[in-house]
């Protein structure tokens, strides 16, 4: 289970504007009762979708673990989908047809009977194929007003928002600090995600510029790096081209030669100090998503060390930092960004620090 162990990769959202308060405990733990998952009324049936508990993925009820930790809400998106191999039912449908012409004494059949019968016999394989269930995680903070859902796939995603809003009465859009960044550019700035990817490769610099050191304010500072991979892309459409950079440390050449060609960064492995903890992540721009994050070791600690249920609130509250730390390092930027500052002095800095020694 990616929040309670191991490497984290997910989404992030939010409420819409007009969404509705966040419901009392006691309400919201109704609320999840109602859309609970349960099991599907036709063997047919093809996909089956509710909510579960988080802490034992079979308490329907949210009855030995209550959704509710303080001010998060911890429960889990359970899909089970039964699938026919596109093969066995051309295979199948075949015999079926056969068998039709010869009762019913058809040299042919019409596109009619053809489509009944295929259905049909989807159907029969779907009533005898087992259910594959499949658990997504999610944790409401409901004061901040953001929810991390744990995938990138975004069928899984609208799913996910889809059920929220019928559940809660909340309609969800998807979390990036560009979005409103873009709007006070105005119509005449860049999109949200040519400014994520601007970001990144602005990061790659800051990164940089003191040896990894960036300053957040007066008393803060977190060190961060570039590893092993990067991503590039310019262009758009059918025009757009893809540069895949790997290395072992935060050169990465290629990358930097990408970046002379005008190219932006669209995603990077990243690692990033603060304090004493450490994470290492695969940032993507575009959508402000986290792949595959490692916590700082102490949320890893044996569970005899830690009960399961402060360890589980320990790792949340690490993915939320580091969350955190983006988002200031992107007030940073845009700090920046917004100004004449930008033209006048930054991007003289970085062409400068882009040029080959």
């Amino acid at each position: 289970m990616p929040i309670q162990k191991g490497p984290l990769t997910f989404s992030l959202f939010r409420p819409a504007r007009e969404a509705p308060a966040p419901p009392d405990p006691e309400v919201l733990t109704d609320r999840l009762r109602s859309f609970s998952f349960r099991e599907a009324l036709s063997r047919s049936e093809e996909k089956t979708i509710g909510w579960t508990g988080l802490e034992d993925i079979l308490d329907r009820d949210f009855s030995r673990y209550p959704p509710m930790r303080g001010h998060l809400a911890l429960f889990c998106l359970r899909i089970d989908r039964k699938q026919v191999s596109p093969a066995l039912l051309r295979f199948r449908t075949l015999e079926a047809q056969r068998r039709f012409r010869e009762e019913k004494l058809q040299e042919r059949l019409s596109r009619h009977q053809q489509g009944l019968l295929k259905e049909t016999v989807r159907e029969e394989l779907l009533a005898g194929a087992p259910a594959v269930p499949a658990l997504y995680e999610a944790c409401w903070f409901l004061p901040e007003k953001r929810v991390l859902f744990c995938t990138h796939t975004d069928k899984i995603c609208d799913d996910f928002t889809l059920l929220f809003r019928d559940t809660f009465s909340t309609v969800l859009e998807p979390y990036s600090p560009w979005d409103e960044a873009a709007a006070a550019l105005g119509p005449e700035g860049p999109a949200p995600f040519t400014l994520g990817r601007e970001f990144l490769t602005w990061l790659w610099f800051k990164s940089e510029e003191r040896a990894g050191s960036i300053t957040l304010d007066r008393k803060e500072e977190v060190e961060l790096a570039f590893i092993r991979r990067v991503v590039l892309e310019g262009g758009q459409g059918d025009y757009a081209e893809t540069v895949v950079c790997h290395g072992l440390n935060a050169e990465l050449k290629e990358g930097r030669e990408a970046l002379r060609r005008g190219k932006k960064i669209r995603e990077a492995r990243l690692s990033l100090k603060q304090d004493a903890d450490a994470w290492e992540f695969t940032f993507k721009a575009d959508r402000f998503r986290f792949q595959s994050m490692k916590l700082p070791a102490d949320a890893d600690e044996d569970a005899n060390e830690k009960d399961e249920a402060g360890r589980l609130l320990e790792r949340i509250h690490l993915a939320e930092r580091a969350v955190s730390v983006m988002e200031r390092l992107f007030a940073l930027f845009f700090a920046i960004r917004k100004t004449p500052a930008w033209t006048a002095e930054e991007i003289p800095r970085m062409t400068r620090w882009l040029k080959p020694e």
